[in-house]
């Protein structure tokens, strides 16, 4: 790609950023952290995760109350969604009702 064509691509690239910029808010240090949380705890539930990183979240978890609320209601969710969508899979003997709230 020559010079010219490189730079017209890269003003397309700032045209976009600066649109995106406009439309979408900046997340928050907060979401940030939120989403690196969201993932770490979606690849744990996967065993898609290293035991150095395991670690880690359990430090991260002990350190941070608003974390650990996060990872509390984070597993709750996921397990309930399971468990709606796959009842068969229940522990037998323990009461499940997908409608209740």
């Amino acid at each position: 790609m020559d010079e010219k064509n490189l730079e017209h691509v890269k003003s397309q690239i700032d045209e976009l950023n600066k649109l995106c910029d406009e439309v979408v808010p900046r997340a928050s240090e907060e979401d940030r952290r939120k989403e690196r949380l969201g993932v770490l705890l979606l690849r744990l539930q996967e065993n898609d995760l290293e035991p150095r990183f395991i670690r880690r979240l359990e430090k991260w978890l002990l350190a941070d109350h608003e974390s650990l609320n996060y990872y509390v209601d984070f597993m709750s969710l996921t397990a309930l969604l399971h468990l709606h969508f796959h009842p068969e899979q229940a522990v037998k003997g323990v009461p499940f009702s997908p409608h209740h709230s």
